[in-house]
């Protein structure tokens, strides 16, 4: 029963990790300026989860990645 929690745990946080990995990469590859590409990775480091959740929705997804 334990070992299955500890899987799932160890599984989720390894989702996460991806997650977190990928906001930053795309965020360094992206067409955003210098400052905005500081600003989105300091806030990933900082607020992983909630900052790539407002990356997508914003940049990745927003106008300004489009043009």
């Amino acid at each position: 029963m334990i070992f299955a929690l500890l899987a799932i745990a160890a599984a989720i946080l390894f989702i996460l990790l991806v997650f977190w990995l990928w906001g930053i990469i795309h965020c360094l590859t992206s067409k955003l300026t210098l400052r905005q590409k500081t600003v989105w990775i300091l806030s990933l480091i900082i607020m992983p989860i909630l900052a790539n959740i407002l990356y997508i929705l914003f940049v990745k997804y927003g106008d300004e990645y489009n043009e």
